[in-house]
């Protein structure tokens, strides 16, 4: 087994790749010292460390998201299973039961095409995150890299662009009405579909 899961990880990519991730468009300028300067493009500017995570936003995104986060091991078989039969009751794919974890590969490393070999890449590659980086990184990486609408790349951002505050600013309600963007960013827009964005 653990030759299997070796063998399968040599052929993903590299899990540490991830803290050096930029979205393609972005353009860095740095000074003579290597600091940056300006960022121009789809990228957060002030982004939060595993160690800062305001605790509102967390548990928002969480409860939102991925609420077996902390006890799954990258995949929610738990989640699959229902997503599947209420699947199978509307016979139509409605229910999806992507992890934190698969977002954020699928956010670095892939793309969004609805495939079943991109859905297994992806699921391979959230169990070799989730075996090779602590809860705590994954979940920083995820919130500095969601698109949130609105131009807003992870949560600084959309903090920022919705109302006008820093992450640890936000009340939770802020909080959970932002988790609630990450689904489908420019359905529940609070700039376009107020009532929408509260009852999300």
């Amino acid at each position: 087994q653990i030759f299997i899961v070796r063998s399968i990880d040599s052929i993903l990519p590299n899990v540490h790749e991830i803290k050096n991730f930029k979205r393609q468009g972005t353009i860095t300028l740095l000074s003579t010292n290597e600091e940056v300067i300006q960022k121009i493009g789809p990228s957060t500017i002030n982004k939060l460390s595993s160690n800062n995570i305001p605790g509102k936003v967390e548990k928002a995104f969480i409860a939102a998201e991925d609420r077996r986060f902390y006890s799954h091991q990258g995949l929610d078989f738990i989640g699959i299973g229902r997503a599947m039969i209420m699947n199978f009751r509307k016979r139509e794919f409605k229910e999806g039961a992507s992890t934190i974890t698969q977002q954020l590969a699928r956010i670095v490393f892939l793309n969004q095409d609805k495939t079943f070999t991109r859905k297994l890449k992806e699921a391979a590659l959230a169990l070799k995150i989730d075996r090779q980086l602590a809860k705590k990184k994954i979940l920083v990486h995820y919130l500095n890299n969601i698109y949130l609408g609105s131009n807003a790349y992870g949560i600084s951002d959309a903090a920022w662009v919705y109302f006008s505050k820093s992450p640890d600013q936000l009340t939770l309600e802020e909080s959970a009405l932002i988790a609630g963007l990450a689904p489908a960013p420019s359905y529940y827009t609070p700039l376009l579909n107020t009532n929408l964005a509260i009852k999300r």
